[in-house]
């Protein structure tokens, strides 16, 4: 009995199999390139800023003049509910009306950090950290930050409110 393997001619391809071939090759590489896409885009997200990339950033804002500075009296006078309270690192704030956003920062990425709060339209502000409490007043549709460092706390007017629905 013999058997026939072929010739020394290199294979040719059958019917079908290039097209097979060719699928086979095409899928692994979109696979692959989806896996790289799919695995880039966190970076490429904290890149571009994330959802809120049309805030304005408050750390690269020209800092705005200070709050007009007021008494407890003035900062409870004509409310029925109680301020919004919060505690962030070693400073604890209270707020009428608004919202707040804190953060800690250091100057220049460098050195002990401190506790920074932006408020978005708070009314009035009370601040307290090394057992010192000051209280502020912001005029109304305004933002402020204050900052809550080593040299006492700060208050500053950082502009006109701005609605961003969907925020």
């Amino acid at each position: 009995m013999a058997r026939d393997y072929g010739g020394v001619d290199l294979p040719r391809w059958r019917r079908g199999q290039r097209g097979l071939f060719l699928r086979h090759w095409i899928s692994q590489i979109l696979l692959v390139g989806g896996f790289l896409v799919f695995a880039a885009l966190p970076t490429a997200f904290a890149i571009s800023g994330g959802f809120h990339s049309d805030k304005p950033n408050f750390e690269t804002q020209a800092p705005g003049p200070p709050c007009r500075e007021i008494g407890e009296a003035e900062f409870d006078r004509g409310w029925n509910d109680p301020p919004h309270r919060f505690s962030f690192g070693a400073a604890t704030f209270a707020r009428r009306r608004g919202d707040a956003d804190c953060t800690a920062r250091a100057p220049g990425g460098v050195g002990p950090a401190f506790a920074t709060c932006n408020f978005d339209a708070p009314w009035a502000i009370a601040a307290t950290f090394d057992g010192k409490t000051r209280w502020w007043s912001v005029a109304g549709g305004y933002s402020a930050t204050v900052d809550a460092r080593r040299s006492g706390l700060t208050c500053r007017v950082t502009g006109k409110f701005h609605y961003y629905p969907g925020t």
